[in-house]
């Protein structure tokens, strides 16, 4: 399977580590695995240290719209030139970047957000919920809060 790992996390945080673990894990099993990060951070050289492939050349966090689209067709780009059958979007950035990419143009691909350890419930506005009910394929929570905060805010089984 190939899986893209997606977490453009600060670089020491908790989610960062279990990303670049779960990449291993992944990695280790067989499994084709790209680990994808903003440029400069540490957890990218984590990764390469670990033996993952990366991608540094997309900053999922950049808030200048016309800098947001330029992001998102480097993401098509990357869907066609690699295929993935599995994203894991590790932070909010990623998954929301990676949910317009895969509406746009790969609604075959499993889009995966994983929620660990960040304490804002998800909002309920339209984009939030069209995300996480449409565009979503699973979401895996770290604790029970998140997991009662999706299923009653968002209404998502």
């Amino acid at each position: 399977m190939k899986i893209l790992v997606s977490a453009t996390l600060g670089g020491g945080s908790a989610g960062t580590w279990y990303a670049i673990e779960t990449a291993k894990r992944f990695q280790a099993r067989g499994h084709q695995v790209w680990y994808l990060s903003r440029r400069g951070h540490s957890a990218l050289e984590r990764a390469r240290a670990a033996g993952l492939p990366t991608i540094d050349h997309i900053d999922l966090e950049e808030k200048s719209p016309f800098k947001f689209y330029g992001n998102l067709r480097r993401l098509i780009d990357l869907l066609r030139r690699h295929s993935p059958d599995v994203i894991l979007a590790h932070g909010g950035e990623d998954h929301a970047a990676w949910g317009l990419a895969k509406a746009m143009r790969a609604p075959e691909v499993a889009l995966i957000r994983v929620r660990a350890l960040d304490p804002k419930p998800p909002k309920r506005h339209p984009m939030s919920i069209w995300l996480h009910s449409r565009a979503t394929d699973m979401i895996v929570t770290a604790n029970s809060r998140h997991f009662t905060a999706y299923q009653g805010r968002l209404r998502i089984p």
